[in-house]
């Protein structure tokens, strides 16, 4: 008799497995499927059915993980034009300031080229 009530636990675990399935709440239908195998270890279909579905949840997750990188990014973009348009904003406001050492005649002397002038300075003999 102790066979026939390891049968009827198995079908309970199995029948409870499949609605958690149809209701898709796939990880507890699987852990409920793994519950099953564990008591009928040599249940070769079963266990197929558990790699199908644990290969159908990491499918699901790896989906959803990309989803949300998606939207991680459109929200980055987003943020990105934002920004861009606050700095072409500013720039209308504000002339650019300008670059390099002002010199007596008002003219603007290169920074860069002043540094390549200093590190090419031949040493005093």
């Amino acid at each position: 008799m102790k066979g026939a009530s390891l049968y009827e636990d198995v079908l309970k675990l199995l029948d409870d497995a499949a609605m958690l399935e149809d209701k898709g709440m796939l990880v507890e239908a699987a852990q409920m499927y793994q519950r099953a195998l564990s008591k009928e270890p040599q249940h070769m279909q079963l266990r197929h059915y558990l790699n199908q579905l644990n290969n159908r949840i990491n499918q699901q997750a790896v989906a959803h993980k990309a989803a949300e990188r998606q939207q991680e990014y459109q929200q980055h973009l987003a943020g990105e034009a934002n920004k861009a348009n606050l700095q072409l904003a500013a720039h209308e406001r504000e002339p650019p300031l300008r670059r390099g050492r002002v010199m007596p005649g008002g003219h603007t002397r290169n920074m860069q080229a002043t540094a390549w002038v200093v590190l090419f300075r031949l040493p005093a003999t």
